[in-house]
């Protein structure tokens, strides 16, 4: 038979396993929850900041149209002015009848 010693510290030691590993939950619970609630934070977050992205891509989109737009029109006002700049060389040439009064 042990002694009464040895048995009480056997107890001790059982009962400071228990005590750290209650310790230890204790701990490790409200860390858990705070895991849990950064989770759910970021994903409430997430579909907010989607709908941010989505909002700045759309202007972006309705900036892009609007040069797109402009650009449309510069280069249609530039064939204007291409043609009508040729036109107006063309009319600066001398014409056969005149040439033919000098010769």
């Amino acid at each position: 038979m042990l002694p009464v010693n040895s048995v009480g510290n056997k107890l001790f030691l059982a009962r400071s396993d228990d005590t750290l590993k209650l310790g230890l939950q204790l701990l490790v619970g409200p860390l858990q929850e705070l895991d849990l609630f950064c989770v759910l934070f970021l994903l409430h977050n997430t579909a907010f900041s989607f709908a941010f992205l989505y909002r700045v891509t759309l202007g972006f989109k309705f900036i892009n149209l609007s040069f797109q737009i402009h650009f449309i029109f510069l280069q249609f006002f530039n064939l204007l002015l291409h043609v009508s700049l040729t036109l107006f060389s063309l009319e600066c040439f001398s014409h056969t009848e005149s040439n033919a009064a000098l010769v």
